[in-house]
């Protein structure tokens, strides 16, 4: 690699358009296009420097920022709590709540609810209603809650059909170096276990968007993947997997397919194919758990 290759590829992580009037005369110095940069430093530079779409998907600076958001938030939400005389058994059911804002807004209706209440009641029932208060807004985040995990639960159940059918769909469109005789079911399930596997070795998970129909890899965090401050497409990932398991047709698998003949039993006064040979040649290409 060039020194300027190396520049023209960390101007453009940059953000600096290819076509920078300064940054073309300095490239086409003799000095810079004819100067050789070491491969392996070159990696390490675009490996290790971050760009703006790259840094927003660091999951360790997701952590860091998002966790001192977060503590913040909810130490100012205690002391919000305690300043308004809220109950010990409120306050825990507030807090016990996911996402800050919806703490936040939680406790503003509460806050609401008991000072009406407050107003409205007379000295000797006071406790009873500040406690009826307490166990209606209980009730409440309890059936919010189960009502949002069936939802939640209908809507997994639907979206997995969706991921299968486009799953399927994708492989499909691959042309596999698998003998003919071996059923499409098979081939597809077995591309399918050796991409879970590699992303579960890789520690990814991967996300569908059933509205898109689009896959994303991501990472244990739940940012994109990216390399080299690229994003990983998962297209991409399926071909580095099936060619890597060799399951794609190649111009040798042709020739093989070409050359050999499906093996025969014989049955009778007639020959059909045996599929024990079949068999044992996709169980050693499924790796063993």
């Amino acid at each position: 690699m060039t020194l300027g290759d190396l520049i023209n590829q960390l101007a453009t992580s940059a953000g600096i358009q290819s076509d920078d009037p300064e940054l073309k005369t300095f490239l086409s110095s003799p000095s810079i296009m004819g100067a050789e940069f070491p491969e392996k430093v070159a990696k390490q530079l675009n490996s290790g420097l971050m760009n703006m779409a790259s840094a927003r998907n660091n999951p360790e600076l997701y952590k860091h920022f998002f966790g001192q958001m977060a503590s913040q938030a909810d130490k100012m939400l205690a002391e919000t709590m305690t300043k308004h005389g809220i109950p010990e058994e409120i306050a825990t059911s507030i807090k016990s709540i996911e996402g800050v804002h919806n703490k936040w807004v939680i406790l503003s209706d509460k806050i609401k609810e008991l000072e009406e209440a407050k107003i409205n009641a007379t000295k000797p029932d006071k406790k009873e209603i500040e406690k009826q208060i307490a166990d209606l807004n209980a009730q409440i985040v309890a059936e919010k809650q189960r009502a949002t995990d069936a939802v939640t639960a209908e809507r997994n159940q639907w979206s997995s059909r969706m991921q299968n059918q486009a799953m399927q769909l994708m492989l499909s469109g691959y042309e596999f170096g698998l003998p003919k005789e071996i059923p499409q079911n098979i081939v597809l399930d077995t591309a399918k276990n050796l991409i879970q596997n590699k992303i579960s070795e890789s520690k990814y998970k991967l996300d569908f968007n059933p509205d898109s129909g689009q896959f994303r890899l991501l990472t244990e965090s739940g940012t994109e993947v990216y390399k080299d401050n690229t994003p990983v497409s998962f297209k991409s990932f399926t071909d580095q997997v099936l060619a890597d398991n060799k399951l794609l047709k190649t111009a040798q698998t042709v020739t093989q397919q070409q050359q050999q003949q499906a093996p025969f039993v014989q049955t009778g006064d007639n020959k059909v194919p045996g599929l024990s040979e079949f068999q044992a040649e996709i169980n050693a290409m499924i790796p063993q758990v």
